[in-house]
C-alpha cells in the first residue's frame, strides 16, 4: 500500500514538473500579459455580445440581472460592485455607439479570441493557426455560444439548489455555502472547456479538455481565496494608490487568471499525451524517430494511419524532444505526410529507404547505444549497426585536432 502511494506522488510530481516546466518554456507568463491587456479592451464588447445573447432568450433575460450579479460577485475576488458599476456603465454608453463603432467592439473581441487562439495553439505546438473566414466564423460562435452555455449552466444550477430536499440537505449537513462554489466551478468548467476544446487549431480530445477545465476551474477558487485574503491582511495597494487601488488589482487579479486558465490548457494538454510521466529515463531523438517510422510502416499494412496520441500511447515512455517536434522532421524530410483528418501515413519508399538516408535526412545524432528506454524489438535490431558505426567514426576522426590546425603562411 505504502509503495503504492509512494508511485502515485512520483508520478503526480514528474506531471507536475513537467506542466511547469513547459508552462514556462511556451512563454505563458508573457502571453498572460498580453492577454491581459487584450481582455481589458475586450471586456465591454464581451459584455455587450453577453447580455445581447441574454436578451435575446426570454428564458435568461428574466435572470439577466441575477447573473451579472452572479458573476461579478463571485469571479472577481474584490471590489467586484465598484467594477461591475464601471462595466455596466461602459455597455451603456457602448448601445448609442455608430454602426462603426459598433463593429470595432465586435472587432476587439475578435482579436481577444484571436489572441488567446495563438497562446493555445503554442501551448499544442501548432505552426498554422485558423485564417480567413473560418476564423471568424469559430470566433464568432464562441462569443455567442459562451454566454449561452453559462446560462444553461447557472440556470440548471440554481434550479438544483433551490430544491426542496437539496436545500434541506445542504443545511442539515451545514454545506449551503460550498454549493455557490460548486456553481461557480461548474461555470469556470464550461467556459474554459469551450476554449480548450475549440479555439485551439487541432484536435483536443473532449475529455482531456474537460479534465484539464475542471482542474483550472478549482485553481481558480483557490486563487480566489488566497487573493481575497491577501488584500484583506495585506492592503499594500489600497496605501499606496489609495481610491485607485481598484485598478492595479483588477489587473493582478485578470493576469492571474490567465495564468490559470494557460496552466489548465497544459495540464489538458499532457492529460492526452501522457507520454513523460511514467519514467525519469528519455528516449534519444534518433531512435525515437526511427521507432516511429516503424509504428507507421506497420500501422500502414493494415491500412490504419496513426494520430499523435496513438503514436504516444504505442510508446508510454519520455522523449528528449517532444513528439510534435519528431514529427515535424519526418514531415520536412519527407518521410511521412499528415492528412486533413489529423493521421499520420508513410510517403516514403519503406523498400529502397536505407538506414543511412534517414540519418541524413534528420538532424539527430547517432546514440552511443541504445538505452534501456529503447529497448524495444526495433531498436535492438538496430543497435548492432549503432556500435559499429560508432566504432568506425572513432577510428576516422581520432586524429588530434591539433595534427589538423595548420599555420596561416
Amino acid at each position: 500500500m505504502f509503495l503504492m502511494f509512494k508511485k502515485m506522488l512520483l508520478k503526480l510530481w514528474l506531471f507536475g514538473m513537467q506542466v511547469l516546466s513547459h508552462f514556462i518554456q511556451d512563454g505563458c507568463l508573457y502571453r498572460a500579459s498580453a492577454l491581459t491587456f487584450t481582455s481589458l479592451l475586450a471586456l465591454v464588447p464581451l459584455t455587450v455580445v453577453g447580455l445581447s445573447v441574454f436578451s435575446a432568450f426570454p428564458l435568461f433575460s428574466q435572470f439577466s440581472q441575477e447573473i451579472q450579479d452572479f458573476i461579478f460577485s463571485n469571479f472577481v475576488p474584490s471590489s467586484s460592485h465598484a467594477i461591475q458599476k464601471y462595466i455596466i456603465g461602459f455597455v451603456d454608453q457602448a448601445s448609442n455607439l455608430s454602426v462603426w463603432g459598433t463593429s470595432f467592439l465586435v472587432i476587439t473581441a475578435v482579436l481577444m479570441l484571436f489572441t488567446i487562439e495563438q497562446a493555445l495553439n503554442a501551448i499544442w505546438r501548432v505552426k498554422k493557426r485558423r485564417g480567413g473566414i473560418s476564423a471568424f466564423v469559430v470566433y464568432w460562435a464562441i462569443l455567442t455560444l459562451s454566454p449561452f452555455l453559462m446560462g444553461i449552466s447557472f440556470l440548471l444550477s440554481t434550479y438544483v439548489i433551490s430544491l426542496s430536499q437539496v436545500a434541506d440537505a445542504a443545511n442539515i449537513l451545514g454545506v449551503a455555502s460550498y454549493l455557490i462554489t460548486v456553481t461557480t466551478i461548474v461555470l469556470s468548467t464550461v467556459m474554459l472547456s469551450l476554449l480548450y476544446i475549440a479555439i485551439p487549431n487541432c484536435r483536443v480530445p473532449f475529455r482531456y479538455g474537460i479534465a484539464g477545465a475542471v482542474c483550472a476551474a478549482i485553481l481558480v477558487e483557490f486563487a480566489k481565496f488566497g487573493f481575497s485574503q491577501y488584500l484583506l491582511h495585506f492592503p499594500t495597494y489600497q496605501l499606496v494608490y489609495g481610491a485607485l487601488a481598484m485598478v492595479p488589482i483588477f489587473l493582478i487579479w485578470v493576469y492571474l487568471l490567465w495564468l490559470i486558465t494557460l496552466l489548465g490548457a497544459e495540464i489538458s494538454r499532457y492529460l492526452a499525451l501522457r507520454y513523460d510521466i511514467v519514467s525519469r529515463n528519455k528516449l534519444d531523438p534518433f531512435c525515437h524517430g526511427f521507432r516511429w517510422l516503424g509504428h507507421l510502416w506497420y500501422a500502414q499494412q493494415k491500412d490504419k494511419p496513426l494520430t499523435l496520441f496513438n503514436l504516444v500511447k504505442m510508446d508510454r515512455c519520455q522523449y528528449a524532444i517532444s513528439p510534435e517536434e519528431q514529427l515535424r522532421q519526418l514531415q520536412k524530410a519527407g518521410f511521412i505526410q499528415r492528412s486533413e483528418k489529423g493521421r499520420y501515413f508513410i510517403s516514403c519508399d519503406v523498400s529502397e529507404t536505407t538506414l543511412y538516408d534517414f540519418y541524413r535526412a534528420m538532424p539527430w545524432k547517432l546514440p552511443n547505444e541504445i538505452g534501456t528506454v529503447g529497448r524495444h524489438i526495433r531498436e535492438m535490431e538496430l543497435a548492432p549497426d549503432i556500435g559499429q558505426s560508432q566504432e568506425q567514426l572513432e577510428r576516422v576522426l581520432s586524429k588530434r585536432l591539433k595534427e589538423l590546425f595548420k599555420p596561416s603562411n
